[in-house]
């Protein structure tokens, strides 16, 4: 293949659908003895996140979940200990919910660690 070909594959290839994909699912892995779950606008994931389990919601319900935020990265409050009196409030992700790109790529708050781990993939932990 001539050279000359090689930068325009290169910017197709970064620009394509595929390189933008949403992810199928957001995963949550809770390494913590605590049950998880995201806020968005007040109002809780569908599926909390058990003590030392993984999570998958759709992200056909991510983006739905999402629908206010539209032109913005989605905020998600992240809040332990969802089944007590008081929950522990970890922090704030923003989520593209388009690309599933989630920031900041490590939030800590209040005792427990965020990390990101990928396009719509966290892993929380305890400090």
């Amino acid at each position: 293949m001539p050279r000359s070909f090689m930068p325009a594959l290169l910017v197709l290839g970064l620009s394509s659908p595929v390189a933008l994909a949403s992810p199928e699912s957001m995963i949550i892995h809770n390494t913590t003895n605590l049950i998880s779950n995201a806020f968005v606008d007040e109002m809780p994931g569908p599926r909390p996140t058990l003590p030392h389990s993984t999570s998958k919601v759709s992200w056909f319900i991510v983006q739905g979940g999402c629908r206010k935020h539209k032109t913005e990265a989605c905020p998600a409050v992240f809040k332990m200990a969802i089944d007590k009196a008081k929950p522990i409030v970890v922090g704030t992700l923003y989520i593209d919910i388009i690309t599933g790109v989630i920031t900041p790529v490590h939030l800590e708050g209040n005792g427990f660690t965020i990390d990101v781990d990928a396009p719509g993939e966290i892993t929380i932990s305890a400090d």
